[in-house]
């Protein structure tokens, strides 16, 4: 999931302890003299970051346990308890996942080879209240060898200085023999201590079951471990993402003693599988952790949602990774409620998967997001961002208790465009006249809109392809071949109707979404509230800005329009105007046909002229 997750920690009085051990054994390597650097290029620049040169490089073999180092102990100074640990070769080694998030390095080996470890950590604001960051830059060697125990001695330096003082006159020479003064692999441990060992008497299973909403004790977890040193113990748990880096917090694990001794116990949050290790930590700098084990949390019953087999947009991605496609309307919105159900009636919460192009950039992104609502649109309101959303590529929908095991489905929606420039078929908003009475054909305001001009060449539109929302709304239906009428209610209202309309490409491997979105409009009537003998262009097309004057009345520009009385047979071409006058008998109602768009779109507007006496 695309939310951000807090580990659950308890880490005891160890710390405390350590930090006087490590003192004690190590007191000038504790003590680093600081020096002001340029900033590494990974990270912005505009705050100071020093290098603090603590750790040292190392050799490590591949086939070989790597010891803990608690970072909190070898950089008193940190502030926030946070660290930041990166390699520049993940192919060779790496920290292991989930450690630095507490405070912790533990060398994840993987190949043969070199890799720049990067340690940084925040010290503090400065004046400026800038955040100044320290890091601590050292190379791990990985081998497949065994590593030979080294000492770091510096009077081994000072006698062979003493000994062959000709052989160190250079400054390169010097520099290559002080170079071998690095800090011991567990230094931060005190000399002679044992680090705890996993107990083989009382081994750790690998996974554990609990109920949802329901605990399970897990005693004293230090029962695990056994120290050779009998040195007490204190233990504590690393949340381990999975392997998509993710983590789930379905349980949770904590201690839920009162008094002396310890009760740890796991509570189960959400369905799902969880991943943790064991940390322990003795009086005298030793740490050891435990192999990885899961917590699984299982359902009661309750489902997940699932697609809905009756909804359009559902079946088309019914098979994820079929390769279908579907284009969505710039103006148009999926109900994701409609997608998906739940058996539970459990209210769903959406996360999605884009491509996206951030402001200001060529390149493109794969982001995710979660909706703040069930709806799904190319808007701002949708995504919240200032780039270019170019591709939706995935869906999960979930419940309160499916956090952390969603539905996912694969999807591929683009943007709705018939060419390359064209991002809509169509205007946001359509104007209709309304209908005098929708039993009789001849006094029914309607829109017939060509498919093909809609949706391009050989596109299916079924019945169950239109749905109109609201009530008292306007309506579509499939009309005569290949076009779709919608018609407009008897009544005005205020706000917009919206229609939503389907459409199929030959193969079905295409789904197209557009919504028309309709405001119904009175007859003109005159100054005694009568019908007039016009029609005003000005509400047909309500969103056309760009218009001129044009024999005493406005034209819309680049839209030239026939209109055709049917009642008459008269038709009358001319450059849109801003109202046409009809010729029809008082107390008579004839039909006005408009076809812009060069018959792609055919408005039938009914008009009635009222007595005038």
């Amino acid at each position: 999931m695309s939310k951000g997750r807090k580990a659950h920690t308890s880490k005891k009085k160890a710390a405390a302890v350590l930090v006087s051990s490590a003192m004690a054994v190590a007191p000038l390597l504790f003590q680093p003299t600081y020096e002001l650097a340029h900033a590494n290029e990974s990270y912005p620049p505009e705050y100071p970051v020093f290098d603090s040169d603590v750790l040292g490089d190392r050799t490590v073999s591949l086939g070989s346990s790597q010891a803990i180092i608690d970072l909190n102990e070898l950089y008193p100074n940190a502030r926030y308890f946070e660290f930041n640990v990166e390699s520049d070769n993940t192919d060779v080694a790496i920290n292991e996942p989930g450690y630095d998030v507490e405070g912790l390095l533990k060398i994840h080996p993987i190949a043969p080879g070199t890799a720049t470890f990067t340690v940084k950590y925040s010290v503090g604001l400065d004046e400026t209240e800038h955040m100044v960051y320290e890091e601590d830059q050292f190379q791990v060697t990985v081998v497949s060898g065994s590593v030979p125990e080294r000492k770091y001695d510096i009077s081994d330096v000072i006698k062979k200085m003493v000994s062959s003082p000709s052989d160190f006159t250079t400054a390169d020479s010097v520099k290559s023999l002080m170079g071998g003064i690095k800090p011991d692999l567990l230094r931060n441990q005190m000399a002679g201590n044992h680090a705890p060992q996993l107990n083989t008497g009382h081994s750790l299973p690998a996974n554990f079951n609990v109920q949802l909403f329901d605990e399970l004790e897990l005693g004293d977890l230090s029962n695990y471990f056994t120290d050779p040193d009998g040195d007490e113990l204190y233990v504590s748990f690393i949340p381990i993402p999975d392997s998509n880096g993710q983590y789930n917090d379905s349980a949770q694990i904590y201690d839920g003693s009162e008094g002396a001794g310890s009760e740890w116990r796991i509570y189960g949050d959400y369905e799902g599988t969880s991943y943790f290790r064991l940390v322990v930590w003795d009086d005298h700098g030793g740490i050891a952790d435990s192999a990885t084990f899961s917590v699984t949390v299982l359902g009661d019953g309750n489902t997940a949602p699932h697609l809905n087999p009756n909804n359009v947009v559902a079946n088309h991605f019914y098979n994820a990774g079929n390769g279908n496609k579907m284009f969505l309307g710039n103006n148009s919105e999926i109900d994701l409620d409609d997608v998906f159900i739940d058996d539970q009636e459990d209210y769903i919460m959406y996360d999605v998967e884009v491509e996206e192009m951030p402001s200001g950039s060529t390149s493109i992104i794969s982001k995710n997001y979660s909706l703040d609502s069930s709806k799904l649109s190319w808007s701002w309101d949708t995504f919240h961002t200032y780039g270019t959303v170019q591709k939706i590529k995935k869906i999960k929908a979930y419940d309160s208790r499916h956090m952390y095991t969603p539905t996912e489905v694969t999807v591929d929606i683009e943007r709705f465009a018939l060419e390359p420039d064209q991002t809509e078929p169509f205007p946001a908003l359509t104007s209709m006249y309304q209908s005098l009475d929708l039993q009789d054909p001849e006094k029914t305001s309607s829109l017939v809109l060509n498919v093909d001009a809609a949706f391009g060449e050989g596109a299916i539109v079924n019945n169950s392809d239109i749905q109109s929302i609201g009530t008292s709304s306007v309506t579509g239906s499939v009309y005569e071949f290949n076009t779709i009428k919608f018609v407009a209610p008897t009544t005005t209202d205020a706000t917009e109707n919206k229609v939503k309309v389907y459409a199929h490409s030959m193969d079905g491997s295409k789904l197209y979404l557009d919504d028309f979105n309709f405001k119904v409009v009175p007859l003109p009537l005159d100054a005694y509230g009568l019908s007039t003998s016009s029609i005003r262009f000005e509400d047909l097309y309500p969103d056309t800005l760009d218009s001129f004057y044009v024999e005493g009345g406005y034209a819309l520009n680049n839209d030239a329009i026939s209109v055709i009385d049917d009642l008459y047979g008269n038709e009358i071409l001319f450059e849109t105007s801003g109202a046409v006058s009809i010729n029809a008998p008082e107390g008579t109602t004839v039909m006005i046909v408009l076809h812009p768009n060069d018959g792609a779109r055919v408005y039938y507007v009914p008009f009635t002229k009222e007595n005038t006496y």
